[in-house]
């Protein structure tokens, strides 16, 4: 998975690596981005490459921290 752009801004273009040609697992790579595209991208520091792993592990920490900020929140009141 890779992603594209500043994370400031307010494009940010996600892909999925298809090949990779160089040596030893590293760049150029091949992406296809959603809209079907590919393009042979050479990452820069504005990108993002992780693995099917890293990025599972990623949303599971984000639920985790998400669940215990919920559980610290005051209730607030119901409106009816």
């Amino acid at each position: 998975m890779l992603r594209v752009g500043d994370p400031t801004a307010s494009v940010v273009r996600w892909g999925r690596v298809v090949e990779v040609h160089g040596a030893d697992g590293g760049p150029p790579y091949l992406v296809r981005f959603g809209n079907g595209r590919t393009a042979l991208v050479v990452p820069g520091p504005d990108v993002l490459v992780q693995t099917r792993e890293m990025a599972r592990r990623s949303a599971e920490d984000l639920q985790r921290h998400c669940a215990e900020v919920d559980d610290e929140r005051e209730p607030r009141p119901r409106w009816t």
